[in-house]
């Protein structure tokens, strides 16, 4: 499975494009990772997209924290047969955008 690009990504205004273009562009400008006319729609586009690494790595270390988290307490607190729910959803939608990103299939961090 191909890696992405390594952050920081940034959006940028090409200087060179003879129309107005936007741009979201990693190590340092060599490689454009999207570009596109400026309009408000791309605008919005290009700082989601250039957020994405950023999010990426909030949204693993929410789930490891998180899923550690449910396991102390469904440890310490509730018995064999039942289960906390709490975060769980939330943890496993995470996983399936996380896989999603990645090109896989996500993996449900449950005990």
């Amino acid at each position: 499975m191909a890696k992405h690009t390594l952050g920081p990504w940034r959006v940028t205004w090409p200087p060179n494009c003879a129309d107005s273009k936007i741009a979201v562009t990693a190590l340092g400008g060599q490689i454009d990772i999207y570009l596109a006319p400026l309009t408000q729609e791309t605008e919005a586009n290009a700082r989601l997209i250039a957020a994405a690494p950023e999010l990426l790595e909030a949204l693993q270390d929410i789930v490891a924290a998180s899923s550690a988290y449910m396991k102390y307490h469904a440890e310490k607190f509730y018995s064999a047969t039942e289960q906390p729910t709490g975060l769980w959803p939330a943890i496993e939608r995470a996983n399936a955008s996380i896989a999603k990103i990645k090109g896989g299939h996500h993996e449900i961090l449950r005990h």
